[in-house]
């Protein structure tokens, strides 16, 4: 049975074949006969072939070979050559097919005689010459290689235009377009790109207008709502929100109705007596206007009327781009008795709240302010409705603002760039309510008191479906270069050879003299007190020359190269009598000491060592390698400068007189001198240097980079302050005219192709301008706590266009260390005393061989390793990647030859307490010490002597203690407790002194062993002594802390996130553990989220701040709505009853309140959160 199946299934699929031809072979056929066009017909050709055909015996063939070709089935066999069937003719495909002597050229044998020349082929002729292919960019027609330029024959590939996507014209030997009639009819000519694009189109958008192209979008709303995008993506939103107090700022009648001052209500764009829309054709440019016509103002409190000023909003774009263009102008209706002031518009990008968003800023040297960040200030913060609120604005074309450009990135990744291209005239404010997400708004400013002196106020949106900071700052490297402002490092070293010193070489700043107007040296009689009278004394010229001499051939880690920056070497010292700093061209007056020296300081060494200086710097050995660069100023005009006059040459107020003078600095009351005037003075002085044979290798312009641009209303020199930047570049170019080497004090890129170094930048600090230390009291200060996130924007943009300089020994444990090593700066250590100090050249010389690498490479990113933002990365275009890890307090290199994991820091790391105080009244006091040393058994010296010293507030020795040491400190262990003493203080005064310890060599001069301690003079603080006299006496010895709130922000229904950042000045035990609870107003612990730190307390780095682990605080359902507190502090988990670590600055309870915490909303569901920390005044009392 299976047998007889398979048959039948064979059969029926011979029956279903046969239906529709008979055969497709021969074996399908009976007999003899064959198949033939599916018939199975008897063998023979019948009646014959048709042509081209041939009978082979049994059926007719195609005439396709060799003997048997073409239509006549020609045999291409019978001849000496040609013996191939090429197409249906006899004919050739190689040399080898012909005689000798003969080319095979299209498909025929040819005499080559006498050669191929003029031919273009692909075969040797055989004959002494070579037929060759066509070279790249060329195509061969009637025997000629042509070069391919034309539409159907295009560049190297000989690409035909003509099916090209980017257009149909050949340019520069691209397919492309010059003009729409290169493109299809759908699309239009992006001449930027020379490539066909698709069309702009403005269409209504439900109330608004959308103008888009194939790549980004944006919608114009009437409301003065902004959206733009990514085609086919999410939109971002710049709308109006109940934080933007002020819109539009109008001066009016001589007030100023802006930032809520006076009962004045905000005036909006919306506000307009009427509003239009309509679209705007530009070319291929398509726009979307809309006209905010007759905007109000107040003259009295709830009193409007409309004024005749028109505000035009375009928002344009072009053919292919990736931004959107927004222009924004006033048309005629202003007046000097009625002007727009300033206009905060367009609004703010949002970000969500809660969510994990942040904007970019690259103020200063660059920072991220995330959803939800703390930033801890006075001076920009106030408290709202129990919120503290950062607040703060910064002008354009300055060290605040020197980059101009922000962004704002999204949970989701997406990210927004926002370029002001005429930031002379614009700001940027930031204010963001503590909790929540940022607000960051540019600001627009009149000129010369009219916004349309201004011209059209352009910003630039480019959005991303994905990218972060580093995505913004190089999409903005692009804008600069199309701007002009970028000029490489290699290109201003090849027109000034001398700058190769600084490319792996230190910068080494240096003061000679300084004089104080209302603060001269107290007893210029006393030459133990004032050596150089009233003025205050500093290096010498001829101390200059010494000092650098000692560096470069000191025996131990000397100095290579670099730049000798020399301060206040003019007439009268430092920033005094500007732009005279020196006056040889009139007579002298008598100089307040009766010197008639009106050339450099006299106290210095006077002209004659000066010149003596300027020869020796960058010229003769042992200094030939370090050139000389001079701090000079052409913006303060002080009033007592001989050139002075009555203020000629000064800025003007609007009605052309003169300001209140200035009278901050040294020098005394000052007018600004107007930019347009200063070029004279620059001349004239270095034209008199000259002449007295100095010609200084680099000049140091001051405050023209770190100072806002200026205008100016005299009618003589009246100028915008976009034209003050371009008369501050003219100075320095006319120094490089000079062959000097520029520099300024700031970022500020319009500079860039002007200026090859900045004096230095650093990142944004929250400072006090009232703080008794003046470490703590400038924004550009490298002491105090960031604000925000630091990030290498400056860097990103600008590293292989120009110089950075950082002070690598300064800072909160020098961590302006880590900042250099990870931006691959120019190291700076003072002349004196740090370039003296064999550990400070050891880092400057470690710094400079990482520069001597990467100085003129681009960076490529950054980011960071972990999410507390403690270890963070830099790659450079070289390869070369940096890595700095502020928990080890560590620096790496990849990709350099011999560089490994090192400390930033390299001090020795000990520390010390007192652990008894005894009082031996009246005037005696016995203290015993504990000492602690960080550092492996065996580094720290075996003969140092240890010293206790009490010290005034001056420094000088009140009582001192000096004793050997317990036992060896070449023995100690890490972590080893050294108790030490007691030991007796003999005190001759009453008042408050610290008490300071270190170690110190035997042997002199008697130097201290350098320490981590954040005192200049290698001491340890234990603490302050109080002598009352009689039976007053006390001690404070707790170890000082800190402890503040770095974010908070919500998670979901219930949940908090809350970030903290502590500075410890002594090691805690190992085993402790940090609290931190969320306390009701009973001071009962709602939530618990005890912890132990990311890093353990034994392995911190002292004296730096770092920040810990974020951590959830989870509330109960009923704890919502309630006001609550949040603290943090130190304990022993295995002692009985947890005991708190005490220190100076904790509460009675021995914990730091953090933040007043108010949760809004219903049981189970948080609706918002209102923070007020504790480190912004108007804050409620924590404590």
């Amino acid at each position: 049975m299976k047998t007889s199946g398979m048959m039948l299934l064979s059969w029926a699929v011979f029956a279903s074949c046969s239906s529709q031809s008979e055969c497709k072979f021969d074996t399908d056929c009976e007999g003899l006969r064959i198949c033939v066009d599916g018939r199975c017909v008897a063998p023979g050709c019948g009646g014959g072939c048709p042509q081209g055909f041939f009978c082979d015996g049994d059926r007719c063939l195609a005439c396709d070979r060799e003997n048997h070709c073409g239509p006549d089935c020609r045999d291409c066999t019978m001849g000496l050559s040609n013996w191939d069937c090429v197409a249906g003719v006899c004919g050739c495909t190689d040399e080898a097919d012909c005689q000798k002597g003969e080319v095979c050229f299209e498909h025929f044998c040819q005499a080559c005689a006498p050669d191929c020349t003029g031919r273009c082929g692909g075969a040797s002729d055989g004959c002494g010459g070579t037929c060759t292919a066509c070279p790249a960019g060329a195509w061969c027609q009637d025997q000629i290689c042509r070069a391919c330029d034309s539409a159907s024959h295009c560049g190297p590939d000989c690409l035909d235009c003509r099916l090209s996507e980017a257009g149909r014209a050949c340019l520069g030997g691209a397919c492309g377009c010059a003009a729409d009639g290169d493109c299809e009819r759908e699309q239009a000519c992006d001449l930027a790109t020379a490539r066909c694009v698709s069309r702009v189109s403005v269409q209504a958008d439900n109330g608004c207008l959308r103008v888009a192209n194939d790549r980004v979008f944006a919608r114009a709303c009437p409301d003065g709502r902004l959206e733009v995008g990514r085609a086919g993506g999410a939109a971002w939103v710049m709308d109006r929100d109940a934080e933007d107090h002020d819109i539009v700022c109008f001066l009016q009648a001589g007030e100023n109705r802006c930032d809520n001052l006076g009962p004045w209500q905000t005036i909006a764009p919306a506000d307009a007596t009427s509003i239009q829309q309509s679209p705007l054709w530009e070319g291929n440019r398509g726009c979307v206007r809309t006209t905010f016509s007759r905007l109000p103002v107040e003259t009295t409190a709830g009193t409007r009327i409309p004024t005749n000023i028109d505000l035009l909003f375009d928002v344009c774009i072009e053919p292919g781009a990736d931004a959107v263009r927004v222009r924004l102008s006033v048309a005629d209706g202003e007046s000097h008795g009625q002007n727009i002031n300033k206009m905060y518009f367009p609004y703010a990008p949002r970000l969500a709240a809660p969510g994990s968003g942040y904007a970019v800023l690259p103020l200063w040297h660059g920072l991220l302010l995330p959803v939800g960040w703390v930033v801890p200030t006075r001076i920009w913060s106030y408290v709202e409705n129990s919120r503290a609120v950062l607040h703060t604005e910064w002008w354009g074309a300055s060290a605040g603002w020197g980059i101009p450009w922000y962004g704002v990135v999204e949970s989701d990744g997406r990210a927004l760039l926002i370029v002001v291209h005429n930031e002379a005239d614009a700001s940027l404010r930031v204010h963001q309510v503590t909790g929540e997400a940022p607000r960051v708004t540019p600001v627009f400013h009149s000129s010369l008191d009219l916004f349309r002196e201004g011209g059209r106020r352009e910003l630039s949106y480019v959005p991303f479906e994905r990218g972060d900071y580093n995505t913004l700052a190089l999409r903005y490297r692009e804008f600069a270069r199309q701007a002009g402002r970028f000029r490489s490092l290699e290109e201003k070293r090849a027109a000034k050879p001398a700058l190769e010193r600084l490319f792996g070489g230190v910068f080494l700043p240096a003061s000679t003299c300084y004089y104080d107007v209302d603060e001269p040296c107290p007893e210029p009689d006393n030459p133990a007190r004032c050596p150089c009278g009233r003025m205050y004394c500093g290096n010498s010229f001829l101390e200059v020359i010494e000092k650098t001499t000692a560096a470069a051939t000191a025996a131990d880690e000397p100095l290579g190269h670099g730049v000798v920056h020399v301060d206040g070497w003019g007439q009268r010292g430092y920033d005094n009598l500007h732009p005279d700093i020196i006056y040889p061209l009139s007579p002298c007056q008598p100089r307040f000491d009766g010197s008639p020296d009106c050339g450099p300081c006299a106290q210095a060494g006077g002209t004659a060592d000066f010149v003596a200086m300027a020869s020796a710097l960058g010229r003769l050995a042992p200094t030939e390698n370090f050139l000389l660069e001079l701090h000079d100023n052409y913006r303060d005009f002080y009033l007592d400068a001989q050139s002075y006059a009555d203020g000629a040459d000064a800025v003007k107020q609007w009605d052309g007189s003169l300001p209140d003078p200035i009278d901050e600095w040294a020098g005394g009351p000052q007018q600004i001198l107007c930019a347009s005037r200063a070029l004279a003075y620059l001349v004239r002085n270095y034209d008199a240097l000259g002449t007295m044979g100095v010609v200084p290798a680099a000049v140091y312009l001051d405050v023209f980079t770190a100072v806002n641009a200026d205008q100016c209303f005299d009618a003589g020199h009246r100028m915008k302050r976009a034209e003050s930047l371009a008369f501050r570049a003219q100075m320095f170019d006319e120094l490089s005219r000079r062959g000097i080497i520029t520099a300024s004090e700031q970022m500020a890129d319009w500079a860039v192709p002007h200026l090859d170094h900045i004096y230095w930048s650093n990142y944004l600090r929250a400072y006090d301008p009232d703080s008794l230390d003046w470490r703590y009291k400038w924004a550009d200060s490298v002491y105090g706590t960031p604000v925000g996130i630091p990030v290498p924007l400056l860097e990103l943009v600008y590293h292989d266009a120009i110089l950075v300089p950082w002070p690598i020994t300064e800072g909160e444990a020098r961590e302006t260390a880590l900042h250099a090593w990870l931006a691959a700066g120019v190291p700076m250590i003072g002349l004196d005393p740090s370039a003296s100090d064999p550990i400070a050249r050891r880092m400057a010389n470690r710094q400079a061989r990482l520069h001597a690498v990467v100085a003129t490479d681009a960076m490529l990113a950054h980011r960071f390793l972990d999410d507390r933002y403690m270890r963070e990365e830099a790659d450079f275009s070289s390869g070369v990647r940096t890595r700095t890890d502020r928990d080890t307090w560590t620096l790496e290199a990849e990709n350099i030859p011999g560089e490994i994991s090192q400390a930033a820091d390299p001090r020795y790391r000990v520390s010390a307490g007192v652990v008894s105080f005894e009082p031996l009244l009246p005037n005696s006091a016995r203290i015993t010490l504990q000492w602690r040393s960080l550092e492996s058994r065996g580094t720290l010296p075996a003969d140092h002597v240890m010293f206790l010293h009490a010290v005034d507030a001056g420094g000088v020795i009140v009582a001192n203690a000096d004793h050997p040491a317990p036992t060896s400190p070449n023995t100690w262990e890490p972590g080893q407790a050294i108790v030490d003493g007691p030991h007796q203080m003999n005190f001759s005064q009453n008042g408050a002194f610290d008490i300071i310890a270190g170690f110190y060599s035997p042997q002199e001069p008697w130097p201290r062993l350098p320490v981590l301690t954040d005192r200049a003079d290698h001491a340890i603080r234990l603490g302050r002594i109080v002598i009352e006299g009689g039976d007053g006496m006390s001690f404070e010895g707790r170890p000082r802390a800190e402890a503040r709130l770095v974010s908070l922000r919500q998670l979901d229904a219930l949940a908090l996130e809350a970030m903290t950042e502590w500075w410890l000045e002594r090691p805690v035990p190992a085993g402790r553990r940090i609290f931190l609870h969320l306390l009701d107003g009973s001071d009962t612990i709602v939530v618990n989220a005890d912890y132990d730190p990311a890093v353990p307390f034994e392995r911190w780095p002292l004296l730096s701040r770092r920040r810990e682990s974020r951590r959830t605080l989870t509330l109960p359902a009923g704890a919502v709505p309630g006001e609550y507190r949040l603290v943090t502090g130190i304990f022993d988990p295995a002692s009985p009853g947890y005991p708190r670590e005490d220190f100076l600055g904790a509460d009675a309870q021995r914990r730091f309140v953090l933040a007043r915490i108010r949760v809004d909303g219903v049981p189970g569901r948080i609706q918002r959160i209102a923070v007020c920390p504790a480190t912004v005044p108007g804050c409620p009392d924590f404590h």
